[in-house]
C-alpha cells in the first residue's frame, strides 16, 4: 500500500520564507513575534516551517509588526521565489564542464637533481643537520 505525497503549496512556504527573513533582518525572535501578535509559539513555528498556512488575519498581523504590509510580504515571497527559480533553471540549462587541473610534471634540469631535494645530495652532514654547541645526537 503507497501513498501519494502531495507537495506543499508553494506560495505557503515562500511566505514563510519572506517571514523567516524579515526576522533575521529586525534581528527579531520568533518568540517576540508570536508574543506581538498574541499568538503561541507553537503556533507560530508550525506556521514559520510551512506545516501549517497563514491566514489572512495572520498575516495582517505579522506585517503590523515587523513594519511592512501583507501585500508586500506576499508580493516580496513570490518575487524571491520566482528569482530563486530562474536562477535555477539557468544553472541546469548549462551543465558544468568538469576537468582535471592541468600539473606540469617536475622535469629534472640538471643531473642527480630530484623533485623534493632543497641542497645537494653530496653536502657534508654538518651541513644537512645543524647542532648545538655541547648537545650530544
Amino acid at each position: 500500500m503507497t501513498q501519494d505525497v502531495v507537495p506543499r503549496p508553494i506560495l505557503r512556504e515562500a511566505v514563510a520564507e519572506e517571514i523567516r527573513a524579515l526576522l533575521a533582518r529586525r534581528r527579531m525572535s520568533g518568540a517576540a513575534l508570536a508574543a506581538k501578535i498574541d499568538k503561541s509559539e507553537m503556533y507560530l513555528s508550525r506556521r514559520l516551517r510551512a506545516e501549517t498556512a497563514f491566514d489572512i488575519d495572520d498575516l495582517e498581523q505579522i506585517a503590523t509588526a515587523l513594519g511592512t504590509t501583507p501585500g508586500h510580504l506576499i508580493s516580496d515571497a513570490v518575487h524571491a521565489r520566482t528569482a530563486a527559480a530562474a536562477s535555477q533553471d539557468a544553472t541546469s540549462q548549462k551543465p558544468r564542464k568538469m576537468t582535471k587541473p592541468q600539473v606540469r610534471p617536475h622535469v629534472p634540469t640538471r643531473p642527480g637533481e630530484h623533485r623534493h631535494a632543497t641542497r645537494p645530495p653530496n653536502y657534508p652532514p654538518s651541513a644537512r643537520r645543524p647542532q648545538l654547541l655541547g648537545s650530544a645526537v
